[in-house]
Formats: C-alpha cells, structure tokens, sequence
C-alpha cells in the first residue's frame, strides 16, 4: 500500500509539473503573440510614415524642378517685354529725327461769346442764392407755424448745418442777404397758388450780355426763377403772381 501510494503522489506531482508547465508555456506564448501583434503595428505604421515622406519628397522635387524651369506663358512674356524695349527705341530714335513744330495759339472766344458766359454764370449764381434763401426761410416757418420770416438775413440764420447740398457751395460762398428783399408777410398755410406766388425777389434788376435787363424771384413752393425784359419793368409780370388765399376746407359733415 505504501508502495502504491508512494506511485500515486509521484504522478500527481508530475501531472502538476506537466501542467504548470503547459499553463507557463500558453501565459508565454499568448504574450509573445501580443507582442508580436503590437510590433506588427508600429512596424505598419512606420512603413505607411516611411511612404508619406518618400511622396512628399517626390512632390517637393518635382515642384522645385517645375519652379526651376520657366514656363512657356514666361517665355512668350519676356520675349513681348524684349519686342516693346525694341519699339520705343526705335520710337525714341524716330523722335530726334522729327522736328518739333509749335501748337498754334488756341483762338480767343469773341467777346459777345465771354460776354454770354458771363451773364450765364451769374445768372445761375444768382438761383443759387436765391434757392437757399427759400431754403432757410422755409426752415424758419416751419418751425414758427408755418410764418414766413420777414427779412433775408433772417432766411439765412435759418440755413442749417446739412442743408446745403455741393452743388450750391458757389451761391453759399457769395450769398449776401442784403441783395434781397421779402415780398409776403403771413403764413403760408394761407397761400393757394404756391407755385406761382412770389415771396422773394433781387433788390435791383441786373442787366445780361445783349442790353436786357434780368431779376431773381423766389416762390413759396421753394423754387427760384430768372425772367428779363427790354425795359427792366416787371411790375406787370409780378402781379400775376402774387400769392392767393387759399380757400377754407370743406366743413366735416357732423354724423347724426
């Protein structure tokens, strides 16, 4: 019985040695296969870095080659560039061989034709004025109820900042209010026939280019007006235009 027993504990304990070896031997190669297997991975991964680099250096190279090398649009220019050295030298050879003849002296205008000129430039100067006049007086009423303010200088302290637009710097720069004179005294609420009511007007009559004589008109819709005549008599001409009373509004029917 001992003997027998004595076998039975000697192959128990090989049957351990066995298995502890096997169980060593799978611990140990399952860690060489991760390792293997993570290996294989960096190695992949150097190998696809290692191909990024060789074609960028591939696209580097073949860019500086292309850089290196001037292209046909470079060649046509240079050779367009060589072309226009070559005609403005000859152009500049051209041009000392030619004389030089003076431009003949530009006509002067006739003096009727200056005279015109003149007449006209005042003229517009004149609307101007005479335009921002309107301008500020009609400022000046709207913030009175509408009251036509009763002299020039008045009509010019009503001008404000903005109101003048670049194309009346001209009549703003020369615009002296003394020049003209209010014809209408009241509200022009009351006027009827704005666009044919004269509320300004020149002082004094001027005299054009071929003998008339001109005057300036200011109107209560805000627009200015030059008219001439052969006498300077524009007493008839302004009374056709003198502001009307405007007629009172309907009544509003009461409702029953």
């Amino acid at each position: 019985m001992n003997t027998s027993f004595l076998k039975i504990s000697l192959l128990v304990v090989a049957l351990a040695g066995v298995v502890a070896v096997a169980v060593l031997q799978y611990r140990t190669s399952s860690r060489l296969r991760d390792a293997q297997r993570e290996l294989e991975a960096q190695l992949a991964a150097v190998a696809g870095e290692r191909d990024s680099l060789r074609r960028a250096a591939d696209e580097h190279a073949a860019e500086q080659s292309r850089l290196q090398q001037p292209s046909a649009e470079l060649l046509r220019l240079r050779g367009e560039v060589a072309r226009l050295h070559q005609q403005l030298a000859g152009a500049s050879r051209a041009a000392t061989r030619v004389p030089v003849v003076a431009a003949p002296p530009e006509a002067e205008a006739p003096p009727e034709d200056s005279a015109r000129e003149e007449t006209k430039r005042f003229g517009i100067r004149r609307l101007q004025e005479m335009k921002l006049l309107l301008v500020g007086a009609l400022q000046v009423a709207a913030a009175n109820g509408d009251q036509f303010p009763g002299t020039p200088e008045a009509a010019a302290a009503g001008l404000r900042q903005g109101d003048v637009a670049p194309e009346f710097a001209e009549g703003l720069a020369s615009l002296n209010p003394g020049e003209f004179e209010i014809t209408f005294s009241g509200s022009l609420r009351d006027v009827g026939n704005s666009a044919m009511a004269i509320v300004m007007r020149e002082r004094a009559a001027w005299q054009t280019f071929d003998g008339r004589w001109a005057r300036t008109y200011g109107f209560a819709d805000g627009h200015s007006e030059i008219t001439a005549n052969d006498t300077g008599d524009f007493s008839e001409w302004e009374a056709l235009r003198q502001p009307l009373q405007a007629p009172d509004p309907a009544p509003v029917p009461e409702d029953n």
